[in-house]
């Protein structure tokens, strides 16, 4: 029995691997499931020390949603730029 030795041309390079997401890093999106899935945690998680320094950082990441919000409504309430 020869052991597989898959085709390294057939197969993406690790780095063009790593650079793909599901939900890109920076996205609104991306900023809406951290919340979400943070509250939900936060609200299982019996020890109260870590409820503090989950409770914390929750209000870290919905400040940067509120800001990622808050550009998105700028930017969609923008009237369109004129094309050339």
């Amino acid at each position: 029995m020869t052991d597989y030795q898959p085709d390294p041309a057939a197969q993406p390079e690790l780095e063009d691997r790593s650079a793909q997401y599901v939900v890109p890093p920076d996205s609104l999106k991306y900023w809406r499931y951290t919340v979400y899935f943070e509250g939900l945690a936060l609200w299982k998680e019996q020890d109260p020390q870590k409820r503090v320094v989950m409770a914390r950082q929750l209000a870290e990441w919905t400040h940067t949603l509120a800001q990622k919000e808050a550009e998105a409504a700028q930017q969609s309430s923008l009237p369109p730029s004129p094309s050339r």
